[in-house]
């Protein structure tokens, strides 16, 4: 955890000092548990060092006075009920220091492709809106994150490929988009992005290849 801090400090004093740097996210989907490769919850001691690299980074950001840089973490929807609720109070466990640190939390959200893996058309909509409620209503109140901490929502797709067809992810596109503009009010949600709207490999049946 010390050099895992030393690092943090150092990425903030770094890019922090680039006034066009607004943004600097702590680790990435810590609270999901199965993807190495992806994301760093199946590391061990992944969640305090989510906890106490968001307070460094702050505390960088603080002394410094980088007045433009952000400092957030972002959390995958969903895992099961019993795993969330023991990573968001892991985080309650960082305390005021903690909550202080947070300027955004950002939302990774696959509606008919991950959770949940199948949606009827039309049903990336209700996905969307389900993902912002959970995490604003059910989840970041255990942290103590408040309404005023906005929702980033950092990845947002649906891929293509075998029986997904361009068509289709165009529908979904507009109906998950449509969901976060008609809500962004309602759940504090400031910034979108869509998931890399490519292919790496168009001959692969992986979904996470389109």
């Amino acid at each position: 955890i010390g050099r895992w801090l030393r690092f943090v400090r150092n990425v903030t004093r770094v890019f922090g000092r680039n006034p066009r740097v607004v943004g600097i996210q702590v680790a990435n989907e810590v609270n999901l548990t199965f993807s190495p490769d992806s994301s760093d919850g199946a590391y061990e001691g992944a969640r305090e060092a989510l906890v106490r690299g968001v307070i460094a980074a702050a505390d960088v950001k603080r002394r410094r006075g980088y007045e433009q840089l952000e400092i957030g973490f972002n959390w995958f929807y969903r895992t099961d009920p019993g795993n969330e609720r023991e990573f968001w109070e892991r985080l309650a466990a960082g305390g005021e220091r903690f909550r202080q640190a947070v300027d955004w939390v950002g939302l990774d959200a696959y509606p008919g492709t991950v959770f949940p893996p199948a949606e009827p058309p039309g049903g990336e909509r209700d996905g969307m809106v389900a993902a912002m409620s959970q995490l604003r209503e059910c989840f970041m109140p255990i942290a103590g994150l408040g309404r005023t901490v906005p929702i980033h929502v950092e990845e947002n797709g649906w891929p293509t490929g075998p029986g997904r067809s361009e068509e289709r992810q165009e529908t979904a596109l507009r109906d998950m988009v449509g969901a976060v503009h008609r809500f962004r009010g309602t759940y504090n949600v400031t910034e979108y992005r869509w998931f890399d709207l490519r292919d790496h490999n168009t001959s692969s049946s992986n979904f996470q290849q389109h």
